[in-house]
């Protein structure tokens, strides 16, 4: 454990790098959107009506994983673990094929998508509020998830089908001794607390 520490230690530049890529394409994200809206409402394009078709739309899209949560906690904690587990492993194989470049690739994609989707909700839905939800919606469990996606991102990136590329192997692998105890951590915390922080400020 002391030695992957150092590992870890050893490579935080390159932890903090994804990290401002993250957060960079968050901000992007955030940005986009609010000129897209801006332009949208400019050219009356976008009206009361086009929201509520978006947001059954949406509601259509997202109905067929409602009963997921509806089981025992047991059971959402462990669906969202092993989804974000597969997330990071499929990084992880992607980024060996690309020779570390998907990891840099995924951290932008991801770090974006998050930005696009708090804003996109706050502007649809204007009773929800974008800040309030990035804070009580997705940084209680985020921080940890966050953390671990980046972290198994930083060590991937040094993977790649050569000689020194599969040697990394090894420090990779071992890097999930934190990464998967991390993401369960995540997981109870958006199981058990986040729903309950919305709830003392937002009505969804």
């Amino acid at each position: 454990m002391q030695n992957l520490l150092k590992e870890i230690l050893t490579r935080k530049n390159e932890f903090l790098k994804f990290l401002l890529r993250f957060a960079l394409s968050a901000i992007l994200g955030i940005l986009i959107v609010f000129l897209i809206k801006f332009y949208l409402s400019s050219q009356n394009i976008l009206n009361s009506e086009d929201i509520n078709k978006f947001i059954t739309t949406l509601r259509k899209l997202i109905e067929p994983y409602l009963p997921i949560f509806e089981g025992s906690y047991l059971k959402q904690i462990l669906f969202i673990f092993l989804n974000n587990l597969r997330v990071v492993i499929f990084a992880g194989i992607l980024s060996f094929i690309t020779f570390g470049i998907f990891s840099e690739i995924v951290a932008y994609i991801n770090g974006f998508i998050l930005g696009a989707v708090i804003t996109s909700i706050s502007l649809i839905i204007p009773q929800v509020n974008g800040f309030e939800m990035f804070v009580l919606g997705i940084l209680p469990h985020g921080i940890f998830e966050i953390f671990a996606f980046l972290l198994s991102l930083t060590f991937a990136h040094s993977l790649s089908p050569t000689k020194n590329g599969v040697k990394e192997l090894t420090p990779y692998i071992k890097s999930y001794i934190i990464v998967i105890p991390v993401l369960f951590i995540a997981s109870i915390i958006e199981v058990l607390i986040t729903p309950l922080l919305l709830g003392l400020t937002l009505t969804i």
